[in-house]
């Protein structure tokens, strides 16, 4: 379970990193505060009715296929 954090810090930490070269995100730091903040940019937004769409489908499907991942486990 520990390493199931890991894995998803470490692939978070990529999608930042990856998007942030693309020009997705942009990152602001205060000069003072060790506080970071992300906001989209206009080209990150764009992706808007993407994400939208992928969340819906989840939705949609979520208990399909949560049932799938339980029979699963069992084997």
């Amino acid at each position: 379970m520990f390493g199931e954090g890991l894995r998803e810090c470490k692939a978070q930490s990529d999608l930042l990193t990856g998007t942030k070269r693309f020009g997705e995100l942009k990152k602001s730091i205060g000069s003072v505060s060790q506080k970071v903040e992300y906001s989209l940019t206009k080209l990150g937004w764009s992706l808007q009715p993407i994400l939208d769409a992928m969340k819906d489908w989840g939705e949609d499907y979520k208990s399909s296929l949560e049932k799938k991942y339980e029979n699963h486990k069992k084997i």
